[in-house]
């Protein structure tokens, strides 16, 4: 539930009693009181359309209204099962995280487009902003190199390509490691755990790399993290959102974001490369402005998440899906 936290206590705030039923990735942990609260709620909000969306759209009582967000897993191969066995007449509304999900999801479900609408994830910009930013930082962050979709080796590439001009730059990988995963040491991702070992073994031998990567385990807070970087990136194959780049926009890093779909819609456009040659020139650019300008973009930068993203923002938009009217 770390996505939807904050909008809980939005919900508290304004009156509402909030009890959570928890489910594992198919099943709920304690079927009884699932079973319990479907017959006390007036109200019910499923975060990730998984197995638990699919129950209560099968047992929803009357005059009970389901609302569910959708990110991105949904529309995996393995969680299809679960939208096929939606009962989507008694959903109210399914919001989707990013617009090009959405579409996908009306394409691979034949869902009605009226009931899928797309009210983005929601960020906290003010919490993250770092009011005395070191614009001078060559540090890059990457938050999440698991699976193999997020790209590492396009984040080394990056960082090869940098030092190569000037070995000032270095990378903090953020976050678990696949070994930390135990889906990850499934048969199934034998070949995907080379990967990972190609990855490490690159690390060691690069002239580049050896003393300019870094990894930082798993937090619950990741703040300070963003504090210590001058620029975050977002090599992915495809994602939904990616909230390293609001996050880190916010608490002032400069963006570099390769071309997933949805990425020009979700972010300005000059925030996304082609490819490695091109974001090196984007970031070895900016390493060499003023810094006066430097500090110039990082309030246009923040003032674009925030105004489309902060949770002033969202939060009414979430509020409404799940009391207005159908």
């Amino acid at each position: 539930l770390k996505f939807v936290g904050q909008f809980e206590s939005h919900l508290k705030r304004i009156g509402c009693i909030v009890r959570r039923d928890l489910w594992e990735w198919g099943e709920p942990q304690f079927i009884q009181r699932t079973k319990a609260l479907v017959k006390w709620a007036e109200f019910i909000w499923c975060e990730w359309n998984l197995a638990n969306a699919a129950w209560y759209s099968n047992n929803l009582k009357e005059n009970q209204q389901l609302v569910s967000r959708l990110h991105l897993q949904e529309i995996g191969e393995r969680a299809r099962k679960f939208q096929h066995n939606m009962k989507m007449d008694n959903v109210k509304k399914i919001i989707v995280v990013a617009e090009h999900v959405r579409l996908e999801a009306i394409k691979l479900f034949d869902w009605d487009e009226e009931k899928l609408i797309f009210i983005p994830n929601f960020i906290e910009s003010e919490r993250m902003k770092n009011e005395h930013k070191n614009t001078s930082l060559k540090k890059i962050g990457i938050v999440g190199v698991v699976p193999e979709r997020k790209r590492l080796d396009l984040a080394l590439d990056l960082l090869e390509e940098l030092r190569k001009t000037d070995d000032e730059w270095s990378l903090v990988i953020k976050g678990k490691l696949p070994h930390d995963y135990p889906w990850m040491l499934a048969d199934s991702r034998r070949m995907e755990l080379k990967y990972y070992d190609k990855q490490y073994k690159r690390i060691k031998t690069s002239k580049y790399l050896g003393d300019a990567v870094e990894f930082e385990g798993y937090t619950l807070t990741i703040t300070e993290f963003f504090i210590k970087l001058g620029y975050v990136i977002s090599p992915s194959d495809f994602e939904s959102f990616h909230y390293t780049i609001a996050d880190g926009v916010s608490a002032g890093n400069f963006p570099v974001i390769w071309p997933w779909e949805g990425a020009d819609g979700l972010y300005p456009r000059e925030w996304v490369i082609k490819d490695v040659k091109s974001a090196a020139k984007a970031m070895l650019t900016h390493s060499h402005l003023p810094e006066k300008e430097r500090l110039e973009q990082v309030e246009e930068r923040f003032e674009e998440v925030r105004s489309r993203y902060d949770v002033e923002v969202v939060f009414p938009q979430l509020t409404d899906a799940l009391f207005s009217e159908r």
